[in-house]
């Protein structure tokens, strides 16, 4: 079965950060509680196993609830649609194979669609196709396509989804990749018609990003993950699309490449101080020139640092923050995820465990307000919710 995830944890909460302009005045605790329905520009959409919160994150009050009436819970991640305008996931249904594909209005949060994968595939014209939505979704250049987790006969894959005729209309085999994980690059003037980028481990043992045309899925280019000396940068990775879709970092569990598509190069080889097999949280400045990671322990022993990671390519020093400074003693909180304000001037850093498994003890989902330029965390709320995975500025 394909796992493009990777990461060894089904993920039940998604965290969305929209902020416009947040301002932090010293070290705040607080926990949210319901206030108000509706949800405006500068708040948090929390996304759970249970269902949607809007949030303050100046107050962390929770402005509104909202549970959408489709399957009986996700799977795998949110995604965005380009424009901002629609929340995408996969809903898993009581039934075997009844996986459904879900568009949700990012405003009002009311389910637009939604469908079947076994009626798309049905739909489609790729003949022994079934599309297994059991954790990987990718939302297509200019939201025209989805790409989704699929097998033709008995080989692993990725299926191409018209957005528009919900039709599987082609397949791309990862038979030959072992460890795959995927990105998407938007339109732009580098690349005008988006890019899909695969990356993984040739079956010589080469690791490399693949350059796939966005609509047929076929091979453009390839750029092989090696340093300077020529040593193979090995993952599986994590794909973080920077700097206008012009550069994308490559996350490995030791070591991080940055990769320049334009000049179809590694431009920067990284350290990775977190040390797990896990998906750890990342983002990065507009332009391509830091990368932030959070550390989200192993899930079960070990919390992790309850650190936030700077990491810039031309600087070999790896700047950290403690969460835990905020906090009364204890566990380091997990960092499940980071979002960065457009200006680099703060980050916002969810954690929180699951609501069971991990021996180091519970932790309820919460949401840490960090100073870049003064690097310590100067607010945190407690978000009422499990595991906060996913944030999104915008």
């Amino acid at each position: 079965m394909l796992r493009l995830t990777a990461n060894g944890r089904r993920p039940r909460v998604l965290l969305r950060l929209l902020v416009a302009g947040l301002a932090a005045a010293g070290p705040q605790v607080g926990c949210g509680s319901p206030t108000r329905p509706g949800a405006t520009s500068g708040q948090l959409l929390v996304v759970s196993s249970g269902g949607l919160l809007v949030v303050d994150p100046r107050t962390g009050e929770i402005v509104t609830r909202v549970s959408p009436q489709v399957g009986a819970g996700h799977t795998g991640r949110f995604e965005l649609s380009p424009d901002s305008s629609r929340l995408y996931f996969l809903a898993a249904d009581s039934g075997e194979g009844n996986n459904e594909l879900v568009a949700l209005d990012r405003v009002s949060l009311a389910t637009l669609w939604h469908e079947r994968l076994s009626a798309m595939a049905d739909r489609g014209a790729v003949s022994n196709l079934s599309m297994q939505g059991y954790g990987f979704l990718a939302v297509g250049p200019n939201a025209a396509s989805f790409l989704v987790d699929a097998v033709r006969a008995d080989t692993a894959g990725l299926a191409i989804v018209d957005a528009q005729r919900r039709a599987a209309t082609g397949f791309l085999s990862l038979a030959t990749l072992a460890y795959p994980n995927v990105a998407v690059v938007q339109p732009d003037v580098d690349f005008p018609d988006g890019l899909v980028l695969v990356a993984g481990q040739r079956a010589s043992g080469t690791w490399s990003v693949f350059l796939r045309n966005p609509n047929s899925l076929a091979l453009e280019d390839s750029i092989r993950l090696t340093d300077a000396t020529g040593a193979a940068i090995e993952g599986p990775y994590q794909l973080g699309v920077a700097g206008g879709g012009r550069v994308v970092f490559a996350i490995g569990p030791r070591r991080i490449a940055r990769v320049d598509l334009g000049e179809r190069r590694v431009t920067a080889a990284l350290d990775n101080p977190i040390r797990v097999w896990q998906r750890v949280g990342f983002a990065t400045s507009a332009d391509g020139t830091v990368l932030y990671l959070t550390d989200p322990g192993d899930g079960r022993d070990s919390p992790g640092s309850g650190k936030l990671y700077v990491l810039r390519p031309d600087r070999p020093a790896i700047d950290s923050i403690d969460l835990s400074a905020i906090l009364p003693p204890g566990s380091p909180p997990t960092g499940n995820a980071v979002a960065v304000s457009a200006e680099g001037a703060f980050a916002y850093v969810a954690s929180g465990t699951l609501s069971a498994g991990p021996l180091f003890g519970l932790q309820p989902g919460r949401l840490f307000t960090v100073d870049l330029s003064r690097r310590i965390p100067t607010a945190v709320y407690d978000l009422g919710v499990w595991y906060p995975s996913q944030l999104f500025l915008f």
